[in-house]
């Protein structure tokens, strides 16, 4: 099977080296060619709902903390539907992090949905906008890079393939197609079979939603329902 390639705009293009004016992440060399660290604010609804801008509006916005225009918004979008419960996301995370087997930055949870009915949900990183984990760290280990990514000891959607158009190793790693990384930027998203959406229209016709988002974090990845799920 085709390994399927991050998109870079409405076709299939793998992204450009990021080495240039940008620079490189020096902190922890495990990043080393991640973009230069910043913060990148992209206008989000807390709806959810209200998708249909988020192409211009994420261009406009995506910027870091300097001004410098960020390439990239990374996403997630987990489409439930499709979930089996295999698992094979997190030994995929697994392998490509080295963890051990008791060590997951990625989890499946059995839920029981509205219908008394039971389904499958991966939980990873919600990659917040605005993430309370890097507060509280004493040490500032866990910080935000200029392309939207939370980072350092936990899941970090394989944030060191993003530059060199691989997908994260959950995504390639599921055979249902459940997972899906998109850029916010580009307006695209992309699973490991190879299939790829505009992003804001996939969102908004699947009604997706994100977790726990009357908090207030406005977190980056968004589930797509459709099996009796509350979540």
């Amino acid at each position: 099977m085709t390994r399927a390639k991050l998109p870079e705009g409405p076709e299939t293009t793998a992204p450009q080296d990021p080495d240039g004016p940008a620079g490189e992440v020096s902190r922890r060399t495990l990043l080393s060619r991640l973009a230069k660290l910043g913060i990148a604010t992209t206008a989000l609804t807390v709806g959810g709902m209200e998708l249909v801008s988020y192409h211009d509006e994420a261009k406009a916005s995506a910027k870091t903390a300097t001004g410098i225009k960020a390439k990239h918004a990374w996403c997630m979008v987990i489409d439930l539907r499709y979930c089996d419960g295999c698992e094979s996301c997190t030994l995929a995370c697994q392998q490509r992090h080295d963890l051990a087997k008791d060590q997951t930055w990625l989890k499946v949870y059995a839920m029981t949905g509205a219908d008394g009915g039971t389904f499958h949900m991966p939980r990873l990183c919600m990659m917040c906008e605005d993430p309370p984990c890097t507060y509280v760290c004493p040490v500032g280990a866990t910080f935000r890079n200029a392309d939207g990514l939370v980072l350092v000891g936990k899941c970090v959607t394989c944030a060191d393939r993003l530059p060199h158009g691989e997908l994260p190793a959950c995504v390639s790693g599921c055979p249902m197609g459940v997972l899906y990384i998109g850029d916010l930027v580009t307006d695209v998203a992309v699973n490991g079979l190879g299939k790829t959406v505009k992003l804001s229209d996939f969102l908004k016709e699947n009604d997706a939603v994100r977790f726990k988002e009357e908090l207030g974090t406005n977190p980056r990845t968004w589930y797509i329902l459709g099996h009796g799920q509350s979540i």
